[in-house]
This record gives structure tokens, sequence and C-alpha cells, in this order.
């Protein structure tokens, strides 16, 4: 059996973070065999990453949010500097595509529950790459970071992690093995 992770975030966090560190590359090198081992699946990342840059007279985020589809075990959405760009998908006004992808997996787990994550990771100085970027985290992108986590609120469990501490592959670990965990011993319905 596969459990696919769909891993939503905005550019800052999918092509710098996880893409330039190669960080989910090596968490899965790290932990496939053990995943495979005791809870007897493999484990698929997927995210924009991973869908072809087409999209039609409906929008890019339509295209991304139909290309997403039904077919994954774990939502995860990752937010650290920024929430992303304002989008649209099938009509709906979003702040950002990880918004969009996120509404999306709500509306899959009403029909097939699935276990739904967002972190929410606490910059550190150094993180931003120019003082502009660091002035609009302070000025704007903090407080739709802060109403994202609002709107999110009792529906959905969110963790966090701390770049100055380093810590996000352990906390993300966390979540990830309690799931697939939960999903091996039929607490949940879709494995």
């Amino acid at each position: 059996k596969c459990f696919r992770v769909f891993i939503s975030a905005p550019g800052d966090i999918q092509e710098g973070y996880l893409e330039e560190n190669g960080l989910l590359d090596l968490i899965l090198q790290k932990n496939f065999r053990r995943w495979f081992r005791d809870f007897g699946v493999a484990v698929d990342f997927i995210s924009q990453r991973n869908i072809p840059a087409e999209y039609d007279e409906r929008g890019v985020q339509t295209y991304i949010t139909e290309c997403m589809g039904k077919d994954f075990e774990m939502y995860v959405g990752l937010v650290c500097k920024k929430v992303g760009t304002p989008t649209e998908s099938n009509g709906e006004k979003f702040n950002s595509g990880t918004e969009a992808e996120y509404h999306h997996a709500i509306s899959v787990s009403k029909k097939v529950k699935i276990p739904i994550s967002f972190a929410f990771g606490e910059p550190d100085k150094n993180a931003f790459r120019t003082k502009e970027e660091e002035n609009a985290y302070h000025s704007s992108e903090k407080y739709k970071i802060e109403a994202l986590k609002k709107s999110i609120g009792d529906k959905q469990k969110y963790w966090g992690w701390d770049e100055k501490k380093n810590n996000f592959e352990e906390r993300f670990l966390e979540q990830l093995n309690a799931h697939i965990k939960k999903l091996k011993d039929n607490s949940y319905s879709h494995i």
C-alpha cells in the first residue's frame, strides 16, 4: 500500500525551504524502510512540484486543485513567512493557493476521512533574504498568517516549528507517524 501525503505550501517554502534543502527527499530516504517495516506502507509526498505547469482558461489554481484530486491519504499545509498570492479556484477567491488546497482537502475529507494537518513556522531573523521581505512580513503577512490560523481554529489541529531550533523534520515526522499508525490501525478508512 502507498500512503500519499499532499504537501501544500507557498513558494517561499516550496522552492526554498523544502527544495533547496531537499528536505522532503531527505525525510523519505531516511524513513522509507522503517515505514515499510513498521507499518507495511510506502510513503510518497506529492505537491505542486509534481503537477505539470499547464492550465487552461479556468486558471492555474483550478488546474492544480483538479490535479490534486481525491487520491491522497493525508494533507499537510505549511506556512512560514507568507501566506502566498491571492488566487481563484473554481470561481472562489482565496488568499493563496495553499488556502485553496486546504479547502479542497477539507471537502475531500467530508467524503473520505483523511487527516488534515497545518504547520506554521516561526521565522528566524536570518530567514528573510531582503529587508523588503522582512518589512512585508511585519507589515502584512504576519496578520494574514494569524487570520489563517484563526480560520482553521478548532476545525483541524495545527502544529509549528521553529527555524531557530531547526526542528521541522522532527515535528513533521511526529505528525506523519501518528497519522500513518492511525491509518494502519484502521482508525481512518482510506488506506
